[in-house]
């Protein structure tokens, strides 16, 4: 599975366990990029050392996210700095 999502108490989390084409290859770095509907970035976390990152669900500017669905991307970067991108999901923020 490329990304595995809990929200607890507002915060969205995102775990990389298995992503796409990165069996047996160590990966350094991930990123969450999340976009409304019409393509608009809501967050991005930019490339992260960790592989377990988390949305407070709040976009770029500081404001709360809205209710409703959001796409989402996960990209991984190897040691030789080759992108595994999974493939556009979609999520809900429904309070």
């Amino acid at each position: 599975m490329v990304a595995l999502f809990a929200l607890a108490l507002g915060v969205v989390s995102v775990a990389t366990p298995d992503p796409p084409g990165a069996t047996g290859v160590e990966i350094v770095a991930v990123r969450l990029q999340i976009y409304s509907l019409s393509g608009q970035t809501v967050y991005d976390s930019g490339f992260q050392p960790r592989l377990t990152l988390q949305w407070n669900l709040q976009t770029q500017r500081g404001d709360v996210a809205a209710n409703g669905v959001y796409l989402y991307v996960v990209t991984a970067k190897d040691a030789q700095g080759r992108l595994m991108r999974s493939p556009v999901r979609k999520l809900v923020v429904l309070r």
